[in-house]
Parts: C-alpha cells; structure tokens; sequence
C-alpha cells in the first residue's frame, strides 16, 4: 500500500502529461500534414471511412447528431439521406458516444482526455482522431 500511495501522484501526472501531448500532436498535426482530423463533423466523416486509427475525445464533449439506421453511418449534420446507402436518417442524442462505440467495433484505439488536454480539446472541437495511414483525402 505504501508504495502505492507513493507511486500513483507520479502516475497521474505523467497520464495526464501524456493526455496534453496526445491533444497537441492531433491538433497540430490536423493542420499542418492532413495525418489527423479534428472536429465531429470530419471526425465522423473519417470514421464512416474506417480511416481512423485512435479516436481521441474530451469526457465534457457530448453532442446531439445522426446516424443512419441501416449502415450506421453518422453524422453532425442531418443529410437528406444516407449518403452510404441511401437510407432514411434517424436523431441521437449523443453522436459522440456513438462514435466511441463504432471506434471500438473497428477496433480502433479510443483515448478518452481529462484536465487541461480535456480544455485543449474543446477548444479544437472535443474530438479529433489519428488516421490509418493511407493515400487520398477526406475532402473528397
């Protein structure tokens, strides 16, 4: 027990030192090489792609969205159908949650953020998402 009480404030600060770091290589690296997104709208857009790697999301970030019924695409914004499949498009109230759940289905890595890299995150967006590698864009 001793060395655990010593050992976990080292702990702690160290997780919450590599949370930052993690939110400022996101970030930065969705403006400057295109090698992440960050954002629920391009977030999503890369997910319904399974282009995303590690999915990276803020505990405070909670927003309501879509998702289509019948691929389960999602989406920020309500398209008049599914662009997937053409389906209808149902409201949820939290499309993050949902997203974090298809991250783990695609088995993609998740990291949820607290603290100061949870702050830094909202103030990209709330989410964001490493990317496979791989050629092309998402802006197509």
């Amino acid at each position: 027990e001793d060395i655990l009480a010593s050992t976990q404030p080292i702990a702690e600060k160290f997780e919450l030192g590599s949370e930052v770091e993690k939110v400022n290589s996101v970030v930065s690296s969705a403006t400057k090489t295109g090698r992440s997104v960050v954002g629920l709208g391009r977030t999503l857009k890369a997910l319904n792609s399974d282009r995303v790697w590690e999915l990276i999301y803020s505990g405070e970030y909670l927003s309501p969205g879509y998702e289509c019924p019948k691929c389960f695409a999602l989406f920020s914004a309500r398209p008049t159908r599914c662009p997937y499949c053409s389906s209808r498009i149902q409201a949820v109230k939290n499309v993050v949650e949902r997203a974090v759940e298809h991250a783990l289905r695609r088995r993609a890595r998740v990291e949820l953020v607290t603290g100061k890299a949870s702050v830094a995150l909202m103030m990209a967006g709330g989410i964001g998402a490493f990317l496979k590698t791989r050629t092309g864009s998402l802006e197509a």
